[in-house]
């Protein structure tokens, strides 16, 4: 059996990523793909209407930047599928097809690998495989009533695929609020549970939010070490469809979408809230104002040539401020025609392939930039690995390279 030097688990875009790191160095590599095409989590497991939510000037994978003429655009779905297509046409990487990892423990001064394709050994090894593994569905939607059709945003593709009906989306993060608008565009009825998203203008004083981001240090500062806050931070209210829109909530109540609180679960069907509901809203447009503060704060500091800002209308759309809202304890899903439930519920990790003590109590891998305490074992591509922008297009330019030098590294002190 072949020891190979590296072994990369995982064949998107962090994985061919570190790959090209790799045959830059001229490192005898392989990588694991466990479907059998580029882009299968971004085509398969993406709804039909899907946009990234960051612009296309934000792709930045290692030498294969956004080529386009449209920077300032949102790429659909199956043009996030050709990006990738392109960039594996340009790395060109050693990969294995129709591969899955089942297992992975320690065997000597290597790794043994248990593979849908027999077993396997590398002296270093990358688990490159996201951060989108499991969906988290509520407990609770055990007791739901029979014949209520219940979606995750992993399965979801469109309204036409829900039941006739009203339905109720739990969760207001990038997931909820995004669907919610496909619904509303659908003339469909909805009942949002609401969560924890951060409401964030889509544009201000001129320039998209991601813009400032990067000005303001939000998008390359690295994780805090101690305490890993950013991680759990909830996501922002954004959506990249339709030339990008900034979304809030006071624009959806205006809309016809009927707003409760954190969904507490099914009784006698019916579905039971928290009281919650104009806290949550509460926090997130403080979220908001508390972004737009600092950017004027950049702008006034440094002297920057910025438009005045104007009503917040002109910088998210439609209605962004009203309330109270009702807060209603229970709602009768048969007597409101509730047929389907969309769990925007998030997803959960699941490294439990890993026969490592390498985990910490959430499932996140112990590491530090890319670099776990197990001498050879990687992790690249995960959400807040080392900055906010590690889980995307733009962090996969600095974080690969990082853990090529220490790869290098390692190999040269063994040899």
């Amino acid at each position: 059996m072949t020891l190979r030097d590296v072994i990369v688990i995982g064949g998107g875009q962090a994985g061919m990523s570190v790959s090209y790191r790799l045959s830059q160095r001229g490192f005898d590599h392989l990588v694991l793909e466990r479907h059998d095409h580029i882009g299968h989590s971004w085509g398969h497991e993406r709804w039909d209407s899907f946009t990234l939510v960051t612009p296309n000037w934000f792709l930045a994978l290692p030498d294969h930047g956004y080529a386009g003429d449209q920077p300032d655009d949102f790429l659909p779905r199956d043009d996030i599928v050709r990006y990738l297509e392109g960039f594996h046409d340009f790395v060109r990487p050693p990969m294995r097809f129709g591969t899955a990892v089942t297992g992975l423990r320690p065997a000597g001064d290597h790794f043994a690998l248990d593979t849908s394709s027999g077993p396997m050994r590398a002296r270093n090894v990358v688990v490159a495989t996201g951060f989108f593994h499991v969906p988290r569905v509520l407990g609770c939607a055990a007791d739901l009533p029979p014949g209520i059709a219940q979606f995750h945003p992993y399965d979801y593709r469109s309204p036409s695929q829900a039941p006739d009906g009203a339905v109720l989306i739990v969760g207001s993060s990038m997931s909820g609020i995004q669907i919610c608008e496909d619904f509303l565009a659908a003339g469909r009825e909805v009942f949002l549970a609401v969560g924890d998203g951060h409401r964030m203008p889509r544009r201000y004083r001129g320039r998209d939010a991601f813009a400032w981001m990067f000005d303001l240090g939000m998008v390359d500062k690295p994780l805090d070490p101690v305490t890993h806050a950013e991680r759990y931070a909830p996501s922002l209210m954004l959506s990249g469809a339709h030339g990008g829109r900034g979304l809030n909530l006071h624009d959806f109540a205006a809309r016809g979408v009927h707003l409760c609180g954190k969904l507490l679960g099914f009784e006698n069907g019916r579905a039971r809230f928290g009281d919650d509901l104009n806290a949550k809203i509460a926090q997130s447009d403080e979220a908001g104002r508390a972004f737009k503060a600092a950017v004027d704060t950049l702008v006034h500091d440094r002297g920057l040539d910025a438009p005045v800002p104007g009503p917040d209308n002109t910088d998210e759309g439609g209605v962004t401020a009203g309330g109270p809202y009702p807060q209603p304890e229970a709602i009768d899903l048969a007597e409101r025609g509730i047929n389907s439930v969309i769990w925007a519920t998030g997803f959960a990790c699941d490294y439990g392939w890993i026969e490592l003590p390498v985990l910490d109590p959430r499932g996140f891998p112990h590491q530090h930039r890319g670099v776990s305490g197990i001498p050879g074992l990687y992790f690249c591509g995960q959400h807040w690995l080392h900055t906010f922008a590690s889980g995307g297009f733009h962090g996969l330019g600095g974080d690969p390279s990082h853990l090529a030098s220490h790869i290098a590294q390692r190999l040269r002190a063994a040899a």
